[in-house]
C-alpha cells in the first residue's frame, strides 16, 4: 500500500506531457489527478526504457521493460487504449521514447521527469541507486 500511495505522488509531482510539436513541457495537477485515478483502477501502462543491466538493479513495480533502441521495432506491443507513462535513469532516455510514440500517433504518453533516479531519491529511498 505505501508503495502504490508513494507511486501516486511521485506522479503527481513528476508527470510530463508531450506536445504536438514534439516539445516536452511540464503539465499541471489536473493531469496527474488523471494519471492517479487511472493508476488506482489500473489502466495505465508504465513503460520502462533503461537497458536490461539498469532494469536488474531496480525498477518500478508494475512497470515493462521496453529498452530505448528497441521501442521502435516494438512499438505494436504496446496498448493504444490507455495512456503510458515512460521512464529512465534521469528522464532523458524516456522524454525522447515519449517523443517517439507521440510520432507514432500515441498522444497519452507521459514521462517521469528525473526518472528512477528522482523517484529513488524523493519517495522510495531504500532503492537500489547507480
Amino acid at each position: 500500500m505505501r508503495k502504490t500511495v508513494l507511486f501516486v505522488v511521485a506522479l503527481l509531482l513528476g508527470l510530463t506531457a508531450v506536445l504536438p510539436t514534439g516539445v516536452v513541457q511540464a503539465k499541471g495537477y489536473s493531469q496527474g489527478e488523471i494519471v492517479v485515478a487511472n493508476r488506482a483502477s489500473g489502466t495505465i501502462s508504465v513503460i520502462d526504457v533503461r537497458t536490461e543491466q539498469e532494469w536488474a538493479i531496480c525498477r518500478l513495480p508494475g512497470a515493462r521493460l521496453i529498452p530505448l533502441p528497441d521501442l521502435e521495432r516494438r512499438i505494436d506491443e504496446l496498448p493504444r487504449d490507455r495512456p503510458l507513462v515512460v521512464y529512465c535513469h534521469s528522464g532523458m532516455r524516456s522524454a525522447m521514447a515519449a517523443g517517439l510514440l507521440h510520432r507514432h500517433g500515441l498522444n497519452a504518453v507521459s514521462n517521469l521527469t528525473g526518472g528512477i533516479d528522482a523517484w529513488a531519491a524523493q519517495v522510495d529511498p531504500q532503492m537500489p541507486r547507480y
